[in-house]
Protein backbone atom coordinates (compact mmCIF):
# COMPACT_ATOMS: atom_id res chain seq x y z
CA UNK A 1 0.00 0.00 0.00
CA UNK A 2 1.46 3.59 -0.70
CA UNK A 3 2.19 5.44 2.08
CA UNK A 4 0.01 8.52 1.19
CA UNK A 5 -3.43 6.01 0.25
CA UNK A 6 -2.25 4.37 3.73
CA UNK A 7 -2.24 7.94 5.80
CA UNK A 8 -4.86 9.22 4.01
CA UNK A 9 -7.06 6.17 5.44
CA UNK A 10 -5.65 7.03 8.30
CA UNK A 11 -6.96 10.21 8.31
CA UNK A 12 -10.26 9.43 7.71
CA UNK A 13 -10.60 7.04 10.53
CA UNK A 14 -10.03 9.40 13.06
CA UNK A 15 -12.38 11.67 11.64
CA UNK A 16 -14.84 9.16 11.67
CA UNK A 17 -14.08 7.58 14.97
CA UNK A 18 -16.38 9.77 17.07
CA UNK A 19 -19.10 6.77 16.40
CA UNK A 20 -16.29 4.64 17.80
CA UNK A 21 -15.07 4.14 21.27
CA UNK A 22 -11.34 4.43 21.66
CA UNK A 23 -9.55 1.72 23.94
CA UNK A 24 -7.05 3.84 25.87
CA UNK A 25 -4.31 2.31 28.43
CA UNK A 26 -2.68 5.75 29.65
CA UNK A 27 0.35 6.16 31.64
CA UNK A 28 -0.58 6.44 35.41
CA UNK A 29 0.19 9.92 36.62
CA UNK A 30 2.88 9.13 39.38
CA UNK A 31 5.08 7.29 36.51
CA UNK A 32 5.95 10.44 34.46
CA UNK A 33 5.37 14.04 33.95
CA UNK A 34 2.85 14.54 31.13
CA UNK A 35 2.59 18.10 31.07
CA UNK A 36 -0.05 20.19 29.32
CA UNK A 37 -0.05 24.11 28.22
CA UNK A 38 -3.91 24.84 28.05
CA UNK A 39 -3.88 28.60 26.55
CA UNK A 40 -6.81 30.78 27.26
CA UNK A 41 -8.51 30.67 23.49
CA UNK A 42 -8.71 26.85 24.07
CA UNK A 43 -11.22 27.15 26.32
CA UNK A 44 -14.28 26.87 24.26
CA UNK A 45 -13.23 24.07 22.38
CA UNK A 46 -11.73 22.46 24.68
CA UNK A 47 -13.27 22.90 28.36
CA UNK A 48 -12.26 22.25 31.71
CA UNK A 49 -14.31 19.01 31.86
CA UNK A 50 -12.84 17.44 28.89
CA UNK A 51 -9.24 17.41 29.65
CA UNK A 52 -8.07 13.52 30.11
CA UNK A 53 -6.45 13.32 33.48
CA UNK A 54 -5.71 10.06 33.19
CA UNK A 55 -3.38 11.40 31.14
CA UNK A 56 -2.34 14.68 32.03
CA UNK A 57 -0.12 14.88 35.39
CA UNK A 58 0.37 18.67 35.18
CA UNK A 59 -1.03 21.77 33.47
CA UNK A 60 0.15 25.12 32.73
CA UNK A 61 -2.32 28.07 32.12
CA UNK A 62 -1.00 30.28 29.49
CA UNK A 63 -0.53 33.26 29.93
CA UNK A 64 -0.39 36.13 32.51
CA UNK A 65 1.92 39.18 31.98
CA UNK A 66 4.40 41.21 33.81
CA UNK A 67 3.28 45.23 33.58
CA UNK A 68 6.10 48.08 33.73
CA UNK A 69 4.84 48.45 37.36
CA UNK A 70 5.40 45.21 39.02
CA UNK A 71 1.72 44.69 38.04
CA UNK A 72 -0.04 41.45 36.53
CA UNK A 73 -1.70 42.21 33.69
CA UNK A 74 -4.14 39.14 31.71
CA UNK A 75 -6.70 39.40 29.14
CA UNK A 76 -10.54 39.36 29.82
CA UNK A 77 -11.07 35.72 29.05
CA UNK A 78 -8.43 34.21 30.95
CA UNK A 79 -9.33 33.61 34.59
CA UNK A 80 -11.11 29.96 34.37
CA UNK A 81 -11.72 29.02 37.74
CA UNK A 82 -13.44 25.74 36.94
CA UNK A 83 -9.65 24.42 35.12
CA UNK A 84 -8.31 25.04 38.41
CA UNK A 85 -11.10 23.27 40.46
CA UNK A 86 -10.81 20.41 37.74
CA UNK A 87 -7.22 19.89 38.03
CA UNK A 88 -7.47 19.59 41.69
CA UNK A 89 -10.36 17.40 42.07
CA UNK A 90 -8.18 14.96 39.43
CA UNK A 91 -5.43 15.48 42.17
CA UNK A 92 -3.20 17.25 39.62
CA UNK A 93 -1.38 20.17 39.31
CA UNK A 94 -1.83 23.70 38.01
CA UNK A 95 0.83 26.25 37.02
CA UNK A 96 0.30 29.61 35.63
CA UNK A 97 2.53 30.87 32.79
CA UNK A 98 4.07 33.87 32.73
CA UNK A 99 5.08 35.02 29.49
CA UNK A 100 4.28 33.65 25.71
CA UNK A 101 5.93 34.39 22.51
CA UNK A 102 3.46 36.38 20.91
CA UNK A 103 5.47 40.08 22.07
CA UNK A 104 4.23 43.29 23.32
CA UNK A 105 3.60 42.37 27.38
CA UNK A 106 4.39 39.58 26.83
CA UNK A 107 8.08 39.89 26.16
CA UNK A 108 8.72 43.59 26.68
CA UNK A 109 8.15 44.55 30.42
CA UNK A 110 10.11 41.44 31.82
CA UNK A 111 13.02 43.32 31.21
CA UNK A 112 12.37 46.24 32.80
CA UNK A 113 10.75 44.50 36.06
CA UNK A 114 13.59 42.01 36.33
CA UNK A 115 16.23 44.91 36.19
CA UNK A 116 14.91 47.20 39.31
CA UNK A 117 15.12 45.80 42.49
CA UNK A 118 11.77 47.01 44.02
CA UNK A 119 10.06 46.09 40.71
CA UNK A 120 11.00 42.73 41.01
CA UNK A 121 10.08 42.15 44.44
CA UNK A 122 6.56 43.63 44.01
CA UNK A 123 6.10 41.26 40.68
CA UNK A 124 6.99 38.51 42.96
CA UNK A 125 4.60 39.58 45.67
CA UNK A 126 1.67 39.91 43.28
CA UNK A 127 2.85 36.56 41.35
CA UNK A 128 2.45 34.96 44.76
CA UNK A 129 -0.40 36.48 46.04
CA UNK A 130 -2.17 35.88 42.44
CA UNK A 131 -1.51 32.09 42.60
CA UNK A 132 -2.78 31.94 46.19
CA UNK A 133 -5.98 33.76 45.43
CA UNK A 134 -6.59 31.82 42.40
CA UNK A 135 -5.35 28.57 43.21
CA UNK A 136 -2.71 27.67 41.06
CA UNK A 137 0.11 25.76 42.38
CA UNK A 138 3.22 27.63 40.81
CA UNK A 139 4.69 29.74 38.22
CA UNK A 140 6.00 28.72 34.95
CA UNK A 141 8.23 31.69 33.35
CA UNK A 142 8.20 32.04 29.48
CA UNK A 143 10.35 35.12 28.90
CA UNK A 144 10.98 35.05 24.99
CA UNK A 145 13.68 35.70 25.47
CA UNK A 146 16.16 37.56 27.48
CA UNK A 147 18.15 39.85 24.86
CA UNK A 148 21.49 40.25 25.92
CA UNK A 149 24.02 39.60 29.26
CA UNK A 150 22.34 42.15 31.42
CA UNK A 151 18.89 40.72 31.06
CA UNK A 152 20.28 37.21 31.60
CA UNK A 153 21.34 38.06 34.73
CA UNK A 154 18.24 39.69 35.60
CA UNK A 155 15.95 36.45 34.33
CA UNK A 156 17.91 34.49 36.91
CA UNK A 157 17.78 36.89 39.79
CA UNK A 158 14.01 36.70 39.27
CA UNK A 159 13.98 33.37 39.43
CA UNK A 160 16.44 33.01 42.46
CA UNK A 161 14.25 35.64 44.64
CA UNK A 162 10.88 34.24 43.79
CA UNK A 163 11.99 30.97 44.73
CA UNK A 164 13.54 32.19 48.14
CA UNK A 165 10.35 34.10 48.58
CA UNK A 166 8.08 30.88 48.21
CA UNK A 167 10.82 28.98 50.74
CA UNK A 168 8.76 31.16 53.34
CA UNK A 169 5.28 30.15 52.50
CA UNK A 170 5.64 26.63 54.34
CA UNK A 171 4.07 24.89 51.70
CA UNK A 172 4.93 23.29 48.24
CA UNK A 173 5.58 25.77 45.52
CA UNK A 174 6.50 24.54 41.79
CA UNK A 175 8.61 26.82 39.58
CA UNK A 176 9.12 25.79 36.60
CA UNK A 177 10.63 27.30 32.85
CA UNK A 178 9.97 27.04 29.11
CA UNK A 179 13.30 27.01 27.44
CA UNK A 180 15.05 26.82 24.10
CA UNK A 181 16.46 23.20 22.78
CA UNK A 182 18.74 25.57 20.74
CA UNK A 183 22.58 25.03 21.18
CA UNK A 184 23.22 28.84 21.76
CA UNK A 185 20.72 28.66 24.43
CA UNK A 186 23.47 28.82 27.63
CA UNK A 187 23.92 32.64 26.00
CA UNK A 188 20.35 33.09 26.65
CA UNK A 189 20.12 31.88 30.15
CA UNK A 190 21.70 31.44 32.81
CA UNK A 191 21.49 27.78 33.60
CA UNK A 192 24.26 27.15 36.32
CA UNK A 193 21.82 29.38 38.28
CA UNK A 194 18.33 28.52 37.15
CA UNK A 195 18.58 24.44 37.62
CA UNK A 196 19.21 25.30 41.20
CA UNK A 197 16.24 27.38 41.49
CA UNK A 198 13.49 25.24 39.32
CA UNK A 199 12.11 22.45 39.77
CA UNK A 200 12.08 21.02 36.29
CA UNK A 201 12.54 22.67 32.48
CA UNK A 202 9.88 22.54 29.60
CA UNK A 203 12.23 22.21 26.84
CA UNK A 204 10.67 23.64 23.43
CA UNK A 205 11.90 21.13 21.50
CA UNK A 206 10.24 22.66 18.13
CA UNK A 207 10.22 25.45 16.07
CA UNK A 208 13.68 24.70 14.73
CA UNK A 209 12.45 25.58 11.39
CA UNK A 210 9.06 27.70 10.93
CA UNK A 211 7.50 30.49 8.60
CA UNK A 212 10.39 32.89 9.55
CA UNK A 213 12.65 30.72 7.59
CA UNK A 214 14.51 30.71 4.46
CA UNK A 215 14.63 26.85 4.37
CA UNK A 216 11.70 24.62 4.58
CA UNK A 217 12.59 22.08 7.70
CA UNK A 218 11.17 20.50 10.07
CA UNK A 219 9.43 22.06 12.82
CA UNK A 220 10.61 19.43 15.26
CA UNK A 221 12.94 17.23 14.01
CA UNK A 222 13.87 13.89 16.71
CA UNK A 223 17.10 14.01 14.40
CA UNK A 224 18.94 15.78 11.86
CA UNK A 225 22.13 15.67 9.97
CA UNK A 226 22.48 19.25 9.45
CA UNK A 227 20.72 21.48 11.76
CA UNK A 228 18.84 21.00 15.80
CA UNK A 229 17.21 18.70 16.68
CA UNK A 230 15.21 16.97 19.57
CA UNK A 231 18.22 15.06 20.26
CA UNK A 232 20.83 17.42 19.80
CA UNK A 233 18.95 19.91 22.53
CA UNK A 234 18.74 17.20 24.93
CA UNK A 235 21.75 16.55 24.60
CA UNK A 236 23.33 19.65 25.01
CA UNK A 237 21.13 20.35 28.44
CA UNK A 238 22.18 17.12 29.84
CA UNK A 239 25.61 16.76 28.78
CA UNK A 240 27.06 20.41 28.12
CA UNK A 241 25.00 22.27 30.97
CA UNK A 242 24.59 19.60 33.26
CA UNK A 243 20.99 19.21 33.73
CA UNK A 244 20.19 15.96 35.44
CA UNK A 245 17.58 14.35 33.18
CA UNK A 246 14.93 14.33 35.82
CA UNK A 247 14.75 18.14 35.43
CA UNK A 248 13.91 18.25 31.56
CA UNK A 249 10.67 17.21 29.38
CA UNK A 250 10.93 17.06 26.58
CA UNK A 251 8.01 19.19 23.95
CA UNK A 252 5.97 17.68 21.81
CA UNK A 253 4.40 20.00 19.54
CA UNK A 254 0.65 20.05 18.18
CA UNK A 255 1.21 22.25 15.46
CA UNK A 256 3.73 22.46 12.71
CA UNK A 257 3.69 24.73 9.89
CA UNK A 258 1.98 25.46 6.30
CA UNK A 259 5.06 26.93 4.12
CA UNK A 260 5.41 28.10 0.54
CA UNK A 261 7.96 25.80 -0.11
CA UNK A 262 7.92 22.79 -2.53
CA UNK A 263 10.27 20.11 -1.42
CA UNK A 264 11.79 19.46 2.74
CA UNK A 265 14.87 21.62 3.33
CA UNK A 266 14.50 23.32 0.03
CA UNK A 267 13.52 27.07 0.19
CA UNK A 268 10.95 28.50 1.51
CA UNK A 269 8.84 32.33 1.69
CA UNK A 270 6.96 32.48 4.36
CA UNK A 271 3.94 30.44 5.76
CA UNK A 272 1.82 30.08 8.55
CA UNK A 273 0.92 28.11 12.01
CA UNK A 274 -1.23 25.03 11.72
CA UNK A 275 -2.69 23.01 14.47
CA UNK A 276 -2.58 19.07 13.76
CA UNK A 277 -6.41 18.65 13.74
CA UNK A 278 -6.43 21.37 10.76
CA UNK A 279 -3.71 19.54 9.16
CA UNK A 280 -5.38 16.24 9.27
CA UNK A 281 -8.61 17.87 7.38
CA UNK A 282 -7.09 19.28 4.68
CA UNK A 283 -5.10 15.40 3.77
CA UNK A 284 -8.21 14.27 4.32
CA UNK A 285 -10.05 16.53 2.09
CA UNK A 286 -7.22 15.85 -0.75
CA UNK A 287 -4.50 17.32 -2.81
CA UNK A 288 -2.31 16.44 -0.50
CA UNK A 289 0.77 14.04 -0.22
CA UNK A 290 2.19 12.36 2.48
CA UNK A 291 5.92 11.64 3.45
CA UNK A 292 8.15 10.08 6.66
CA UNK A 293 11.47 11.83 6.85
CA UNK A 294 13.14 8.27 7.56
CA UNK A 295 16.28 10.27 9.24
CA UNK A 296 14.62 12.93 10.90
CA UNK A 297 11.26 10.22 12.25
CA UNK A 298 8.57 12.99 11.25
CA UNK A 299 5.79 13.30 8.76
CA UNK A 300 5.41 15.96 6.21
CA UNK A 301 2.95 16.79 3.15
CA UNK A 302 3.38 18.48 0.09
CA UNK A 303 0.25 19.67 -2.30
CA UNK A 304 0.14 18.43 -5.45
CA UNK A 305 0.46 22.06 -7.23
CA UNK A 306 4.22 21.55 -5.87
CA UNK A 307 3.88 24.83 -3.78
CA UNK A 308 3.15 23.45 -0.45
CA UNK A 309 4.38 22.16 2.40
CA UNK A 310 3.49 21.17 6.06
CA UNK A 311 5.51 20.43 8.44
CA UNK A 312 4.22 18.33 11.63
CA UNK A 313 3.81 15.55 13.92
CA UNK A 314 1.50 12.36 13.96
CA UNK A 315 0.67 9.80 16.06
CA UNK A 316 3.64 7.99 14.79
CA UNK A 317 6.70 10.79 15.56
CA UNK A 318 4.99 11.96 19.03
CA UNK A 319 5.35 7.94 19.86
CA UNK A 320 9.15 7.74 18.90
CA UNK A 321 9.34 11.03 20.70
CA UNK A 322 7.91 9.31 24.20
CA UNK A 323 10.03 6.56 23.74
CA UNK A 324 12.91 8.96 23.45
CA UNK A 325 12.54 10.47 26.98
CA UNK A 326 11.85 6.92 28.29
CA UNK A 327 15.09 5.84 27.03
CA UNK A 328 16.25 8.90 28.00
CA UNK A 329 15.00 8.90 31.78
CA UNK A 330 13.98 12.50 31.59
CA UNK A 331 10.86 13.55 33.78
CA UNK A 332 8.35 12.94 31.13
CA UNK A 333 7.04 15.31 28.16
CA UNK A 334 5.54 18.54 28.25
CA UNK A 335 2.84 19.51 25.03
CA UNK A 336 2.41 22.65 23.24
CA UNK A 337 -1.13 22.89 23.05
CA UNK A 338 -3.78 21.26 23.95
CA UNK A 339 -6.64 21.25 21.93
CA UNK A 340 -4.55 21.60 19.00
CA UNK A 341 -5.22 17.89 17.72
CA UNK A 342 -8.67 17.99 18.88
CA UNK A 343 -10.69 16.17 16.17
CA UNK A 344 -14.52 16.15 16.96
CA UNK A 345 -13.91 14.14 20.64
CA UNK A 346 -10.75 12.77 19.85
CA UNK A 347 -7.25 14.12 20.77
CA UNK A 348 -5.43 11.20 19.10
CA UNK A 349 -1.83 13.07 20.04
CA UNK A 350 -2.34 12.68 23.64
CA UNK A 351 -3.89 9.47 23.45
CA UNK A 352 -0.55 8.23 21.74
CA UNK A 353 0.86 9.64 24.69
CA UNK A 354 -1.17 8.27 27.17
CA UNK A 355 -0.78 4.29 24.80
CA UNK A 356 2.97 4.66 26.02
CA UNK A 357 4.98 2.86 28.85
CA UNK A 358 6.87 4.94 31.10
CA UNK A 359 9.96 3.96 33.50
CA UNK A 360 8.46 3.83 37.09
CA UNK A 361 11.71 4.47 38.45
CA UNK A 362 11.62 8.03 39.65
CA UNK A 363 13.48 8.04 42.88
CA UNK A 364 17.12 8.35 41.52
Amino acid sequence: MRAETFFKKQALIIILSIIITASISPARAEERFVLGYYPAGVKDRLPAENLNFTILTHICHAFIMPDADGSIFYRENFLYPELVEAVHKAGRKILVSVGGGGGGKAVESFAPVAADRKLRARFIKNLIEFCGRHGYDGIDFDWEYPRDSVQRADHATLVTELRQATNKLGRPFLITMANSANLDSDKIFDYEKLKNQLDWFNVMTYDFHGHWSSRAGHNAPLYSIESGSDHTGIQYLMKDIGIPPEKLLLGLPFYGFLLNAAHINGPSDGGRYIGYNETILKFAGGGWNYHWDTVSLVPYMTDDQGTQLITFDNPKSIALKCDYARVSKLRGVMIWALGYDLLEDKQPLLETVGRKTWDTDTNR
